[in-house]
């Protein structure tokens, strides 16, 4: 499973920026998680994966930047923070981004970060 890393509190032109998907994404996805009581799972899934910036952002949702690297462990260690679950904002949350080798797109303002 693994500790993960992930963006907190933006908006969701932001998160499809850093998703890498076209603006508009987020609003389709939400329409169809609002559509799930009404299909059955294979169904609700199909829908899913057969749009490619659904399923990335789903699993940008789910996954974010993937597990903790060591840099970042080694910078969550030199800070005496919790390794398992966290929260870093400002200059922190920045660092912890340069260490798990995420480079953020220009124009994004700077924004939270959290792992478990």
């Amino acid at each position: 499973m693994g500790v993960r890393l992930y963006p907190v509190g933006v908006a969701d032109d932001v998160l499809e920026i850093l998703a890498g998907v076209p603006e508009g994404t987020a609003a389709r996805l939400k329409a169809l998680i609002d559509l799930r009581s009404t299909m059955n799972d294979d169904a609700w899934y199909d829908k899913l994966y057969e749009d490619s910036d659904l399923h990335c952002l789903s699993s940008f949702d789910v996954f974010g930047w993937g597990k903790l690297t060591g840099p970042a462990f080694d910078f969550i260690r030199v800070n005496e923070w919790d390794e398992n679950v966290g929260c870093a904002s400002g200059r922190d949350a920045l660092e912890l981004l340069m260490r798990q080798g995420v480079s953020i797109p220009e124009g994004v303002k700077p924004f939270d970060v959290t792992w478990n």
